[in-house]
């Protein structure tokens, strides 16, 4: 009785075992699963192609729709960026990006792709605004202090305090003019940098976002297949000579 007993409970623990490596395993294979991203495929100069993507890591990169899928060679993709900046790039123009630097406080950054994460934070939008609004607030107070030293040396009697008076307003003006050209520059080179910056990567590589045409997958891989038979055909040509 004894015996079958602990038979039994040999029997448990072994399931139970058995059962733990079949899950622990499973799980490690989810874990370990490639998922596939959604984005903007950039290929060459020329067109985009809007769908999930997955890094085969062998120079290829796997996309696919709802309905087909085909590898792609990696060399041939400029870069693939997401549907929101491949969209703002696209309705928008660089004059739009330069005028916005001004109203918004910024700098373009958000029309640069993921410059905010792998740019100079010194040109993020988060560094430029307040520092613009800095600049601001300092001009308006140092124009203040201008005109109130103006209006003492005004007021003051000449001979008696009008010296102090004058000097304390060169003091403040220079302060005023000084402040008003630092905004000035600040604001009008945000807005060159903006206008300069509009549909770049972080390394101010141009995307061409606004002259792409958006194919299909199937057109893409068709394309893919035409200019392989391009090739080979050339290969032919130039082996019979």
């Amino acid at each position: 009785m004894d015996h079958r007993h602990k038979l039994n409970c040999m029997v448990k623990i072994k399931f139970f075992l058995l059962l733990f490596i079949f899950f622990f395993n499973l799980g490690t294979i989810y874990a370990n699963e490639k998922k596939f991203t959604e984005g903007k495929i950039l290929y060459e100069n020329k067109f985009v192609v809007d769908a999930e993507y997955l890094d085969l890591g062998d120079g290829s990169i796997f996309i696919r729709d709802a309905n087909v899928g085909y590898p792609i060679p990696k060399s041939k993709v400029v870069n693939i960026v997401d549907k929101n900046f491949y969209d703002t790039v696209k309705s928008k123009s660089k004059w739009n990006a330069s005028l916005e630097s001004f109203y918004r406080f910024e700098a373009g950054s958000h029309y640069q792709y993921e410059y905010n994460n792998k740019g100079n934070y010194f040109l993020n939008d988060e560094f430029i605004r307040p520092l613009k609004i800095g600049l601001l607030l300092l001009t308006a107070y140092t124009y203040s202090s201008a005109l109130q030293a103006n209006q003492k040396l005004g007021d003051s009697i000449y001979g008696l305090n009008s010296s102090d008076k004058q000097d304390t307003f060169q003091q403040r003006n220079r302060e005023f003019v000084i402040s008003a050209f630092l905004t000035t520059s600040i604001f009008l080179g945000s807005s060159i940098i903006a206008y300069i910056r509009f549909g770049k990567d972080s390394s101010w590589n141009d995307l061409r976002i606004p002259e792409r045409a958006e194919i299909s997958i199937d057109e893409l891989q068709n394309r893919i297949q035409n200019d392989n038979v391009g090739k080979r055909i050339d290969l032919k040509y130039e082996m019979r000579f």
